[in-house]
């Protein structure tokens, strides 16, 4: 009898026949050693179209706009799916080995996320499968994890409820965007795709570019004194001077917004030099170094340091994963379990002896105290299907020359925080000074910082060349200003007094990096003080690929300024916000529709009940959607060269193709609303009797009137030159061409 295995992608299969000697290459799988392995190509299956379920096919909505949404929620009894057809012959590979009768166990080696649970799940249920299932359940791909996992093989029943949770957001996610995007795409009369999380990932791009360009700079003042005593102080921010400010000269922030009352505490100061320290004070104070990676931060790091994209980062992880030298990518965990401190250690060990990190990883080895392996490293119980981000075993022997210079990068980022990760606090002591100055009606205050130990700061630098970010680090505007010689008490004197000019400046726009750090934090809350975090929006393994949906959509655009990346919103992505409700944009109401579908997981809901309030929500939407008009928004993303001739909402726009008959780049003219309409350059009609390619103005009179107008020479089947006209005219399977019309 043979146990078959299902990995997501056949290099992953070929990792484990190597290791369960299951190396003979068949059509769609490999066998040996009572094994069988295939792949699933990622997915394999998916819904159905709407018109299977008796609903309005997509091509044909602008031509029954009426009808298309009178029907509308698009929300099936029972969901169908059907093989995705380019990946029939791999599906039904699958289906021949799981339905073999020496076939008696099923391993699910698919992917360890949510996403890849469920995916396994659609294929068995697409063949009808009713054999046993376990599941493969592997950190990393190396031998020895391969090995490990399949030793420690878990019941399929374990991942039951993340798979019912999985599946009932698939399908509220398909129907919403069916839904509501035929809807909006309806009334407005172009594309517009609505998306539980792309919607408020929007927003949230839309909301920074206008908040900056709405922006208006306000201007306020710092004090500044210099002391003979060779420091500066300013003036503390909430300390009103009785003669020379008011309440009415500061703004909400207590910022100082009146010129003339800065200008007079400035003569004050300079009037009345002889001042006197009130107080000093100095403490030792520590920054923590920052944790592990998930891929979350990993992407944001990718984003900041080397302008990558999120899906970049993703994409080099996952190669990095595969050549087994990086633990699984799509992590959110930043914690290591219990029984990987050892394996950390020796890491960090086999980290020494690549000459790049030889000095940084000796350094923490090297610590008095050890390597700084507590809470904030390991914590079983916040580390659910995957740990955070780490190198392998094969790190130490790996040849660097395999990897191209994106996943050198990535790498070397996750290879650097592991070494700080491990480092000792910064510790510096914080000393702080008050002075009083002009008789008590002004107090200035300056801080200064002087490092006790480095700590993580050496081999940050070492090893990026800048300080690592820390969780609880604070901006260190006067590190470098220290008070020597300097008592409680103690007589100074004022040698200068100035008012310093500042300005109010505008939110930057969104980089990948903060975009990713919106979408995680998305439903976050403060309650009696404490940080609620919500679950966010999208997932470690979909954010990526939610951004560059976006990108491909023409909803947002990349803007560099200084060689760093911004996210502008385009023209549609601004009047996509306009025209939906809020609800369907909201981050907020995003989020906690997260959560509700993650407590299907947690046994706190069920999909039945969640799928009930969704339906009751979307037909609220399509009634708000229905009932409300925006005007003065386009959502054509090209200059339109007349209305579509087939469906007449649609407008006809111009894109660059390739000719099927020569292989060269031409114009290609289709419908906006995708109705069916596309008239290439070289349309056959045309182009085998004049042997030239339509012009455009060509075009625009064949959609407008139906017909060339003016007399076209042709060539007749005798080589004779004539004079003819070209009609347009629409297939039985209603496909556009053009017809000579010899008259």
């Amino acid at each position: 009898m043979y146990t078959l295995c299902i990995a997501e992608k056949p290099s992953v299969a070929t990792d484990l026949g190597k290791v369960l000697g299951a190396t003979r290459r068949n059509d769609g799988y490999l066998e040996g050693n009572g094994y069988l392995l295939t792949w699933a190509l990622g997915h394999l299956v998916e819904f159905a179209e709407p018109e299977e379920y008796g609903y309005t096919p997509q091509k044909d909505i602008w031509a029954n706009k009426e009808n298309a949404l009178n029907e509308l929620p698009i929300l099936p009894d029972k969901f169908k799916t059907n093989v995705i057809a380019d990946k029939k012959q791999q599906f039904e590979n699958i289906e021949k080995l799981m339905n073999r009768d020496d076939v008696d166990l099923i391993i699910d080696c698919g992917d360890m996320g949510p996403e890849g649970h469920y995916l396994q799940w659609l294929i068995r249920e697409q063949v009808h499968c009713g054999k046993p299932v376990k599941r493969f359940c592997a950190a990393s791909l190396t031998d020895g994890a391969i090995q490990k996992a399949l030793n420690n093989l878990r019941d399929i029943k374990d991942f039951e409820r993340i798979i019912e949770g999985e599946y009932c957001k698939h399908k509220a996610d398909w129907v919403l965007g069916m839904s509501m995007s035929r809807c909006f795409s309806l009334k407005y009369g172009g594309r517009i795709d609505v998306g539980r999380v792309m919607s408020p990932t929007l927003y949230f791009v839309v909301k920074r570019y206008l908040d900056a360009q709405n922006f208006k700079p306000v201007e306020f003042y710092q004090i500044k004194a210099d002391l003979k005593e060779n420091f500066s102080v300013f003036l503390k921010e909430f300390s009103i001077g009785v003669g020379g400010a008011a309440a009415a000269d500061f703004d909400t922030a207590w910022r100082l917004i009146n010129k003339d009352a800065a200008n007079r505490i400035v003569l004050d100061l300079q009037t009345e030099p002889n001042a006197f320290i009130k107080s000093i004070e100095t403490k030792l104070r520590a920054v923590d170094r920052p944790q592990l990676y998930d891929i979350t931060e990993l992407q944001r790091d990718g984003n900041r340091v080397y302008n990558y994209g999120a899906a970049d980062v993703l994409a080099a992880a996952q190669s990095l994963y595969e050549l087994k030298i990086l633990s699984y990518p799509r992590t959110d965990s930043r914690y290591l379990t219990s029984d990987l401190k050892e394996v950390l250690e020796q890491r960090i060990a086999d980290l020494q002896t690549l000459e790049p990190y030889k000095q940084a990883a000796g350094i923490v080895l090297n610590q008095k105290a050890g390597l700084n392996i507590d809470g904030k490293i390991i914590d079983d119980g916040k580390v659910t299907d995957h740990y955070a981000l780490i190198v392998t075993e094969n790190i130490k022997s790996f040849d660097m020359g395999r990897l191209n210079e994106t996943e050198k990068n990535i790498l070397h980022l996750v290879i650097s925080r592991m070494i700080t990760a491990v480092a000792q606090k910064y510790v510096y002591e914080e000393t702080t000074v008050e002075v009083i100055c002009c008789g008590g009606r002004y107090i200035l205050t300056a801080n200064g910082k002087k490092p006790v130990q480095q700590g993580y700061k050496q081999v940050a630098v070492m090893l990026t060349g800048t300080e690592a970010p820390a969780d609880n680090t604070a901006a260190d505007k006067n590190e470098e200003q220290t008070f020597p010689n300097t008592s409680s008490g103690q007589a100074v004197h004022i040698t200068n007094a100035v008012t310093v000019v500042k300005q109010t400046t505008a939110p930057k726009l969104h980089t990948e990096a903060t975009l990713l750090t919106a979408m995680e934090n998305a439903g976050t809350t403060l309650e009696n003080g404490e940080v609620l975090k919500g679950r966010g929006i999208g997932t470690q393994a979909t954010r990526a690929a939610i951004i560059q949906k976006l990108f491909d959509l023409g909803y947002i655009a990349n803007k560099t300024a200084k060689k760093i990346s911004y996210i502008e919103p385009t023209r549609l992505g601004i009047n996509y916000i306009r025209v939906l409700p809020q609800e369907l944009y909201s981050p907020k109401i995003t989020a906690d529709w997260e959560t509700r579908i993650a407590a299907i997981v947690d046994g706190g809901n069920t999909s039945e009940q969640f799928m009930s309030e969704f339906q009751g929500f979307l037909d609220r939407m399509l009634r708000e959607a229905k009932e409300t008009n925006v005007e003065g928004v386009s959502f054509s993303n090209r200059e339109s060269i007349g209305a579509c001739p087939f469906c007449k909402d649609g407008d006809v726009l111009m894109a660059k193709g390739k000719s099927e008959k020569t292989g060269k780049e031409i114009d290609v003219y289709y419908c906006s609303l995708k109705c069916g309409f596309s008239l290439y350059q070289d349309s056959g009609g045309f182009f085998n009797n004049t042997e030239r390619l339509l012009k455009q103005n060509q075009v625009k009179q064949l959609i407008e009137n139906g017909r060339v107008t003016a007399r076209t020479k042709y060539k007749d089947g005798a080589g004779k030159e004539k004079n003819g006209k070209f009609e347009l005219m629409k297939s039985d399977k209603g496909k556009a061409y053009v017809r000579l019309v010899n008259k």
